[in-house]
Parts: C-alpha cells; structure tokens; sequence
C-alpha cells in the first residue's frame, strides 16, 4: 500500500506491507461501496448534501477528519472512557510491538522515526515489566564479592 508522507522535512509516498488481517479489514471496507468509489474508508450518507447536491441519503461517501474527530468523541462519550485521543492508539500500537519484539529499531522503523529518541516517546514500560526483566537475570559470581561502597573500617585499612 502506497501512503503520502506527511512531514515538513519529506515529499513523496511511503510503501507499507500490509498484513493478512489488514487486507481483509480493506477487503471488507471496500466491499460496503460500489467499485466506482474511489474511498476505501466510506460511510452512508445521512442526509442530502443540501448545498451541492453531490450526493442523496444513503450514498456511500468518504468519511472526513471532522467526520472521524465526531465519531471518535461520541464513542468516547458513550462509553465513558476520558482523557483519550486518536493518537493514543500510535503508543498503544508502539508499545505492544516493543513487547511482542523486544526490538526497539523494529518500533522506530514501523513509526517512520528518523530518531530512536523520538520513538522512545511511544514505548511504554510498565513497573512489572522491568522487575520481572530482572528477576530473569542470573548473576554468576565465580570470586569473592565486591562492594561498591566499603565501610570506613575497610576504606581505612586499604
């Protein structure tokens, strides 16, 4: 799938492999309109498009930003979750492959980042996560134990 790139610093389109369940969610969209829609992302008109007449109630027709942004805050509304924005799902997206991979390149590379300090922003590490990475660690000591710190008594007789 070819995708127009939408930064101030680059021009031109972005290639994505698309997987097998994001083809059948195309499939699908693509299925609800007739095949002389150019859409992939389509809703049924509500009402007659009043000022132009380009389409009639029922019409299937392209769902904009406002028309998105509206849908987006009505769910939230009817489902009572707060404090949510559409871009919250490129964190949850980020954070999850960084589970899934262990792989933080393979994040940067997915999100199109020039820099993993920008992607960094995006995965999210929870508290259990980092004990149980480190209850995973085995410490090997093969000599006598070093501290860091030593008491006075011991800084004095060195």
């Amino acid at each position: 799938m070819r995708v127009p790139i939408r930064k101030k610093k680059k021009q031109g389109e972005l290639t994505v492999t698309l997987t097998e369940r994001e083809r059948e969610i195309i499939s699908a969209e693509l299925a609800k309109s007739p095949p002389s829609c150019p859409w992939v992302f389509t809703c049924e008109a509500q009402r007659v498009d009043g000022r132009r007449h380009r389409y009639q109630k029922g019409d299937r027709i392209p769902i904009t930003a406002t028309g998105l942004r509206r849908a987006h805050a009505t769910a939230l509304k009817r489902s009572g979750i707060t404090n949510f924005r559409i871009h919250d799902f490129r964190h949850t997206m980020a954070t999850r492959l960084l589970r899934e991979t262990g792989k933080p390149k393979l994040v940067q590379k997915n999100l199109d980042h020039a820099s993993l300090a920008s992607t960094a922003r995006y995965m999210h590490v929870l508290d259990k996560e980092v004990t149980d990475a480190r209850a995973k660690v085995t410490t090997y000591r093969t000599g006598p134990e070093v501290t860091m710190f030593p008491n006075k008594k011991q800084a004095k007789g060195a």
